[in-house]
């Protein structure tokens, strides 16, 4: 069976991870949209129109049977819209606010998230669904998306510069679990616990995905060979990288 995962740059791979661990056995291709990147500064009309043009046209190039949304922007505002017009299966990403409301000994949480995600509606019902006992402190950092892709592009992460983005004064000292909602943030997890306090604990949707595409996915006896597509330029250490990460075709459209 194969698996395309969609996201505005490479924190889809923190989701192709996940699914990796638990499916072996799938071709787990990538779209990477790095011309329009970062989604989190776009109008939500503007991301629903371009997805809608670009998603069934790769669909179709990899015969995908199963899409993953890895973009928590572009899910908020297009799952509808793609799975209206898609005959597969897709797949979002939802901020992990229910296992943190369950998780959190304090009952104070914190969401870390593109500004169009900690402004959304969805975010808004997300909380009360599932948090409405709970502190959310929400807190919006585009910049984080652009440090996540000069990662892993080679460069080292300036903690120094990260502080100054997440300064601790942010943080209400009851908070004890931070939602990583982005899939780009995951790929910072080691810089970001170096600079937080101690006894706040990061949590994420990426195990949660992955289990829901196992159950959606049928076994594939024999996977063909994964591809990485973006619609921007790479420098040769993320083409290293992605070697690494098994893609054995990498294609700028």
């Amino acid at each position: 069976m194969s698996v395309l995962i969609f996201d505005s740059g490479l924190g889809g791979l923190s989701i192709r991870r996940e699914i990796q661990l638990l499916r072996p056995d799938l071709s787990i291709h990538q779209f990477a949209d790095h011309a329009w990147l970062p989604y989190g500064a776009k109008r939500a009309e503007d991301i629903r129109s371009r997805m809608l043009t670009l998603i069934p046209e790769m669909v179709d190039r990899v015969n995908a049977s199963l899409l993953v949304v890895a973009c928590n922007t572009a899910s908020t505002h297009t799952l509808p819209q793609l799975r209206a017009t898609l005959n597969i299966p897709v797949v979002g990403v939802v901020p992990a606010i229910k296992p943190a409301a369950i998780q959190s000994a304090t009952k104070s949480i914190a969401v870390l998230a593109t500004e169009r995600t900690i402004t959304s509606q969805y975010l808004d019902e997300l909380i009360q669904s599932y948090a409405a006992n709970c502190q959310v402190t929400r807190i919006g950092a585009n910049q984080l998306v652009e440090l996540a892709e000069s990662k892993l592009s080679g460069n080292a992460v300036d903690t120094s510069e990260l502080r100054k983005i997440l300064p601790r004064s942010l943080f209400p000292s009851s908070v004890d679990t931070l939602v990583l909602a982005c899939t780009h943030f995951p790929l910072l997890k080691t810089e970001l616990l170096s600079v937080l306090p101690d006894h706040i604990e990061l949590i994420d949707s990426g195990n949660a995905i992955a289990r829901r595409v196992s159950t959606l996915a049928s076994l594939q006896s024999h996977p063909q060979p994964a591809e990485f597509f973006t619609t921007g330029t790479l420098n040769q250490a993320t083409v290293r990288l992605l070697q690494a990460e098994s893609f054995a075709r990498i294609t700028a459209l």
